[in-house]
């Protein structure tokens, strides 16, 4: 139950960039509402910490439509074509310079022209190339723009969006693994009392 409260809460911050709690949580934390700071163990409030425990399983349901690259994490979030960079290609995701960085920070500008600027802790060995290959081709059809803000989409219901309902089965499906036994959680929703009742719960 916690971690679909703690899921509703940053939905609706990256729901709403403008929204006070999200201005919050930048000024605290940085522009990348889902990035993690190094220094979030230090002085950092439990629910952030909550959050941060529980971010990269939320964030893998979480589908991003890059506009300025501030929010979208590049290698962290699934943002060009299907799951993250972190996922799909491994071997540079271990050797990457800056692995919680938002788009934009990989994003230069040279001559007028856009491109990609990957850097790498050290060279390329050659199956890391192939990698790297498929990487730049799934790159080449993608650009930042400056003038609109990141959007993210639910895969689990792109049309409605996140509801703490649907997290919290989605959460549990993911942690046991038992699609009956979620399904039996489903009657925490449905409180057996009068009408009069529940309408204060």
């Amino acid at each position: 139950m916690n971690d679909s409260l703690l899921a509703k809460l940053f939905w609706q911050w990256i729901s709403s960039l403008e929204s006070f709690w999200a201005r919050l949580w930048r000024e605290k934390y940085g522009e990348s509402l889902g990035g993690h700071d190094p220094n979030l163990r230090h002085g950092a409030s439990a629910l952030s910490k909550g959050w941060f425990l529980n971010k990269e399983e939320f964030g893998a349901s979480i589908q991003w439509k890059v506009g300025n690259g501030n929010t979208a994490l590049f290698w962290l979030d699934s943002w060009c074509g299907e799951g993250s960079f972190k996922v799909n290609f491994p071997d540079l995701f271990r050797i990457a310079s800056e692995k919680s960085k938002p788009v934009a920070y990989y994003w230069r500008y040279l001559n007028g022209l856009g491109g990609w600027n990957v850097r790498f802790t050290r060279g390329l060995l050659e199956e890391e190339r192939e990698q790297d290959e498929r990487l730049q081709g799934l790159l080449r059809s993608m650009q930042v723009i400056p003038s609109g803000p990141d959007k993210a989409t639910w895969q689990v219901d792109p049309t409605s969006g996140y509801s703490t309902r649907q997290g919290y089965i989605w959460f549990m499906r993911n942690k046991c693994h038992n699609a009956e036994l979620a399904a039996k959680q489903l009657d925490i929703w449905r409180p057996r009392v009068p009408l009069k009742i529940k309408i204060f719960m």
